[in-house]
């Protein structure tokens, strides 16, 4: 009988060992680590119609199962019913990510796909980590789209406030780029609206998650000759070819948004992109492709700004008029008081003044070649070009006070727990206004209050409004805060070595614990053999003392059970707790 079972044994490990070995592990060429990230994008795989709710049913599961387990940040699943082999299984995980770039912390290496139907997944950080990045992302993502997209907006100006956001609040990677050396999370949706750092690829995955959070369908373009992506944007049924990475400076220059790679047809985009032009969607209407020619832009006024054509200034009026202010080249400028200030190409690039109707002479101010102009708080700020030398000009025909049109906070809605404090920023347009000062008040300060810095602090469960009001103008801004109760929370414990045989325990809670919560059931004693402790309890505001109506026995283990029925205001404790302790002999 023992000769049997041994023999039994081997021919179980025998069967188990050789369907090990026949399992066929398989990883896609995204773990090699020369590999382009733009390659998940490859254009021969691009089917703008083929989405999850139009594959067949077994792909829309399967798509459905890889999903949810890059949201429940899973180790593997289960594919064997499928019958699917590995090609099939990379293409839907590859769909997953192209139409979800909120999923950033993907890691191809190590991922892969076994003969026997096993996906394995692997991430970028820790599950903790990964969990803290993508809540601030999704806060981030929120807090972004409730402050710049306003009921109202029709699709076009829903692109135009997000394409904005995205060049105003990101600088290029320029430094790392060229050391290459640029981190995982500069091409990420995560590296951009967090850090505010990232290549094409963050650009254009965060333009397309933004997008399609407001509901407009934007697909990505990769072009493998040129190691860039972009975007194709649908606004108003028409398709457009958008480059949100070109039309951000580099390096980056504070305020300045250019236009000229947003809404271009496919010949447009011809002059300086190339791409598989058969495999994407075609774009050919011009009808939101007016600003293309607009180069550096600032607001006074009317709209001014420099031509990308001939770096002639322009000037546009509320109604699209459109005037021409300079003859010269003039690609850095700003306006301040009555004239335009700006480097003249046309002549060296000195920096250079004109009234800025257009009419009179053009002065000259400097015989240097300036560049990166910007007007505030009274000086024309300038840099020398050659030598790099920052410099200041004191400007007197300048008006006595630059109004203030409009004011942001860096959050549109905020949630709290009570006794939570987190300071918010306000954002004055235009940045050289005058008087930049703003009060702070709350529609309910019994709910939230906030100092005249803007730090909000949470005082009781409820929501309430925070208001900024500018001294100038009255312009207003509104955060939205909610204020969470704070749960009802077990501090500690005294010390529970060697315990004293009639020890009185304190348990201390960061809230009043409601009395009738605390009974033999809510909080109780066991000793080794799992018996409760007879006790006797005395509640005192935030804390519970445990009188033991006997001595305990000596140099025994005792565990303390703190369950989760212990209330405060009718709510209960956030998590049970267990506490060992051993009595002295």
């Amino acid at each position: 009988m023992k000769k049997v079972k041994i023999l039994l044994f081997l021919w179980v490990f025998i069967i188990s060992f050789n369907s090990s070995a026949l399992a066929e592990r398989t990883v896609e060429k995204y773990n090699q680590e020369n590999v382009s990230p733009f390659d998940k994008y490859e254009a021969q795989d691009y089917d703008s119609s083929k989405t999850s709710s139009s594959r067949n049913t077994y792909e829309a599961e399967v798509y459905d199962l890889i999903y949810e387990a890059f949201m429940n940040l899973s180790d593997s699943i289960d594919l064997s019913k499928y019958n699917m082999n590995s090609t099939q299984v990379f293409e839907i995980r590859r769909k997953v990510l192209y139409d979800h770039t909120e999923i950033f912390y993907y890691n191809y290496k190590n991922s892969s796909y076994w003969s026997t139907g096993k996906l394995e997944f692997n991430y970028t950080d820790t599950k903790p980590n990964v969990i803290k990045q993508r809540n601030e992302l999704n806060q981030r993502v929120n807090d972004t789209l409730s402050k710049i997209i306003t009921p109202g907006m029709n699709e076009f100006e829903k692109q135009l406030a997000i394409h904005d956001y995205i060049v105003l609040n990101t600088a290029y990677d320029y430094d790392n780029y060229l050391k290459n050396t640029i981190p995982k999370e500069s091409y990420t949706t995560y590296g951009t609206m967090v850090k505010g750092i990232a290549v094409c690829q963050g650009y254009t995955e965060t333009f397309k998650l933004l997008l399609n959070k407001v509901g407009i369908d934007s697909s990505i373009v990769s072009s493998k000759g040129m190691n860039h992506a972009w975007n194709i944007v649908n606004i108003d049924g028409q398709n457009y070819q958008v480059d949100v990475t070109w039309d951000d400076p580099t390096p980056d220059q504070k305020g300045r948004v250019r236009y000229k790679y947003l809404n271009l047809t496919d010949i447009q985009m011809k002059k300086d992109h190339y791409w598989d032009y058969s495999v994407y969607p075609k774009s050919t209407s011009e009808k939101y492709s007016m600003l293309w020619d607009m180069g550096s832009i600032k607001k006074y006024d009317k709209m001014y700004y420099s031509s990308t054509e001939n770096d002639y200034i322009y000037s546009l009026d509320d109604n699209l008029v459109k005037k021409q202010i300079t003859s010269v080249r003039a690609p850095y400028f700003d306006v301040a008081g009555d004239f335009i200030y700006f480097s003249n190409y046309s002549k060296g690039g000195y920096l250079s003044s004109i009234k800025k109707d257009g009419t009179g002479e053009i002065t000259e101010l400097n015989s240097l070649h300036t560049i990166d102009i910007f007007f505030e708080d009274g000086y024309l700020n300038y840099t020398e070009k050659v030598s790099g030398l920052k410099k200041k000009l004191k400007l007197i025909n300048t008006p006595s006070e630059i109004k203030v049109e409009s004011i942001s906070l860096s959050k549109g809605k905020l949630l709290l727990k009570e006794e939570q404090t987190e300071k918010i920023a306000v954002s004055i347009y235009p940045y050289n206004a005058t008087n930049k000062n703003v009060t702070w008040k709350s529609s309910n300060p019994n709910i939230a209050s906030v100092d005249q810095n803007g730090s909000i602090k949470g005082i009781a469960e409820g929501q309430t409004n925070i208001i900024a009001l500018s001294t100038d103008g009255n312009k207003i801004a509104v955060c939205n805060v909610i204020v969470e109760r704070k749960d009802l929370e077990y501090i500690n414990l005294e010390k529970a070595f060697n315990t004293e045989l009639n020890k009185i325990w304190t348990i201390n809670f960061n809230k009043d614990v409601d009395i009738n919560s605390v009974d033999s059931e809510t909080i109780y004693i066991l000793d080794e053999n799992a018996n409760k402790v007879g006790l006797y309890y005395k509640v005192e505001g935030k804390s519970v003392k445990l009188i033991p109506k006997e001595d305990y026995k000596s140099e025994k283990k005792y565990k303390i059970y703190i369950t989760k029925y212990v209330t405060s205001d009718n709510k209960s404790l956030k998590a049970p707790t267990l506490k060992e302790f051993n009595t002295q002999k």
